[in-house]
Order: C-alpha cells, then sequence, then structure tokens
C-alpha cells in the first residue's frame, strides 16, 4: 500500500510537471493570408522568413530575433537596435534557405513568413514539419505595412508596440500624399531606377520594388504591359535607357552613379547633364528596394524632398532622428546622419 502511495505521488508530480511545462494557453489567430494559426501561449524566439521579415521583427521585437541574414558590418549596427549584430547569421545558400537544424538549434517557437510567395509555402511546411507554427504577413506595399504592425503587435503580445509603428507610418504617408495631391503629370520628373551595378536592370512602374518613385511624386520612365507585381524585373540596354531619357536616376550603388556620370556614352541623358543622379540611402536596410520593407517610408520622404522641394518641404535630419528613434531605438549623431546621406547626390 505504501509502495502504491509513493507511485501514486510520483505519478501525480510528474503530470504536475508536464502541465506547467506545456503552454499556458494556446491562442487561435487568424494571419494575413487567412489561415487560422494556433500559437503557443509564450513565444520566445522568432524565426523571420527571408530578409524582409527580419527587417519587420528588428523593429517590432528585435529581442525575440532568432538570427539574420543580413552580414552586419559596423556600418549597419550602428543604425539598429543593440543585440542585432550579435544574431547567429541564417544560412543562404542562392536563395533564403531554411535550415532545419539551425532553426531547432535556435529553439524557436514562431516563424515568421511572407504572403503570397510560393517560397513561403515551403517554409510553412519546414516548419510544420518541427512542429512549430508560422504566421504570414503582407510586406508587399507600403500601404499593407500599418496592418502587418497592428496584426505582429497582437501575435507577439505588444499591441502598443505595433499600433505606434502603424500610425507613424500612416500619418506619415498621409502628409506627404497631402503635399503632392493634384500634382499634374507634367511636374511629375521621369525617373529611372537603375537596380543593378551597370544601370542596366531596373523595375517597371507597376511593381512594387518601385513604388517609391510614384509615392514621392515621380514618373517610372520604364512602363511595362500588364507588369503589376511584387517585382517585374527589366534587363535594358543601354540603347533603351538612352531612349528613355529619364529627368531623374536613381541607383542602389555608389558606382553605378560614377559609372553614369563619367562615361561619354552616357553624358547626353538629361539626368546626367543636370547631374540629378541619386544614390538611394541604404542603411540599416535600403530605403527603396532589397529587401523592400517599412523603410520606403523613408525614401519617399528624402526623394519627394528631392524632387518636389516646393510642395514637400522636410527638416530631412530632423525627421531621420524621429524615425530611428521610434523604429530601432537609436539616437543618431550628427557621424551618423553624415554616414547615411553621404554619396546620395551627384558630386
Amino acid at each position: 500500500m505504501m509502495i502504491l502511495r509513493r507511485i501514486a505521488r510520483a505519478t501525480l508530480f510528474a503530470a504536475a510537471l508536464l502541465l506547467a511545462a506545456s503552454p499556458a494557453r494556446a491562442r487561435e489567430v487568424v494571419d494575413m493570408s487567412g489561415r487560422t494559426i494556433t500559437l503557443p501561449a509564450d513565444i520566445h524566439r522568432v524565426y523571420g522568413a527571408f530578409s524582409s521579415a527580419v527587417a519587420i521583427m528588428a523593429a517590432i521585437a528585435p529581442d525575440l530575433l532568432a538570427g539574420s541574414y543580413f552580414d552586419t558590418t559596423p556600418d549597419l549596427a550602428r543604425f539598429l537596435p543593440p543585440g542585432f549584430a550579435a544574431l547567429p547569421r541564417l544560412s543562404v545558400s542562392g536563395i533564403q534557405t531554411t535550415n532545419p537544424e539551425q532553426l531547432m538549434a535556435a529553439g524557436i517557437d514562431l516563424g515568421v513568413v511572407l504572403d503570397g510567395t510560393g517560397l513561403s509555402e515551403q517554409v510553412r511546411a519546414t516548419m510544420a514539419r518541427l512542429g512549430r507554427p508560422a504566421v504570414a504577413v503582407a510586406a508587399e506595399r507600403l500601404e499593407q505595412y500599418p496592418a502587418t504592425f497592428r496584426f505582429l503587435g497582437a501575435v507577439l503580445q505588444r499591441p502598443e508596440r505595433g499600433e505606434a509603428l502603424a500610425r507613424y507610418l500612416e500619418e506619415t504617408g498621409a502628409r506627404v500624399a497631402a503635399a503632392l495631391r493634384d500634382l499634374p503629370d507634367g511636374q511629375r520628373p521621369r525617373v529611372y531606377y537603375a537596380e543593378s551595378p551597370d544601370g542596366l536592370q531596373s523595375q517597371c512602374d507597376g511593381s512594387a520594388r518601385a513604388e517609391v518613385i510614384g509615392l514621392a511624386g515621380g514618373r517610372n520612365v520604364l512602363h511595362c504591359a500588364a507588369a503589376n507585381s511584387f517585382a517585374a524585373t527589366a534587363t535594358m540596354t543601354a540603347e533603351t535607357v538612352l531612349l528613355l531619357d529619364p529627368d531623374v536616376i536613381l541607383v542602389r550603388f555608389p558606382r553605378t552613379a560614377t559609372m553614369f556620370l563619367t562615361e561619354p556614352r552616357w553624358q547626353t541623358l538629361a539626368a546626367v547633364r543636370s547631374r540629378r543622379v541619386l544614390v538611394v540611402p541604404s542603411l540599416p536596410f535600403n530605403w527603396m528596394d532589397r529587401p523592400p520593407s517599412y523603410m520606403r517610408i523613408m525614401g519617399v520622404q528624402w526623394l519627394a524632398g528631392r524632387l518636389h522641394p516646393d510642395r514637400y518641404r522636410i527638416d530631412l535630419p530632423a525627421e531621420t532622428r524621429a524615425f530611428f528613434r521610434l523604429f530601432f531605438g537609436v539616437a543618431l549623431t550628427d557621424a551618423d546622419l553624415h554616414l547615411l546621406f553621404a554619396g546620395t547626390a551627384a558630386p
């Protein structure tokens, strides 16, 4: 009888330990792809699948990130939350890939994927095999980010944080739109986006990757029939760029700006003659593309101020400081601002 009582007590104690170790209350949410997802009660480690998801988590809950796809240079680290530079480097092979062993070693509780991509479906399948849920967020267009931050604020039980980020995006976007309202097409500069180092890869006017141009009051010179998607990449010839003859050229790489400004074949371009070749700011993440993220709100303000200084009057250093303080908890110095904007215009 005594032995039976001891066995009973041991069984009850073991059951109590299992109960204490299990989630106190799992939650169900409908993610931004419309799927019902069961979340653990406690979320301590989050896997951001793809660079855009890592960027989202860097703003709303950097302390929960399990890893990063970014090579964290000293220049990058100074613009991001403390601890980001120490995150494990997630494996990348050609495209951003999911390494199951790496994810399990990181102790992830949740994955964040992007809605509407085939790669996200692959990640979901991998997460399911690991017994971990994944939620999808909408991150194709800048206008989707307020809802994304509110959704993740609810998922991660940080609603105030999600709301603060969402409201900044909404209010700032509305302010730029109001300044450019009723802007005639004839006053919208014709802009070419040179996405590749050689300047010959670009994005069509319907591509989300180039939406900063239109939101900032420009016209993308590269019009493509039926191109209205996340990425509508086009490879150009030098002759085509010369025929397009843009008023402004945006480039991702400083060396591309140097190429346009110095090589003889480009000297007839209106943008080159007026020295309106602009390097898009790229810290901590590119302000326009690759990865496309909420940093586009800063890209819109920066470009609107360059294209329409009479309509959109902005104290860009002050606005940049306010943005980085809110999104990353970073107080920018004058040296930081110099690094951000050095080389963003033709010398």
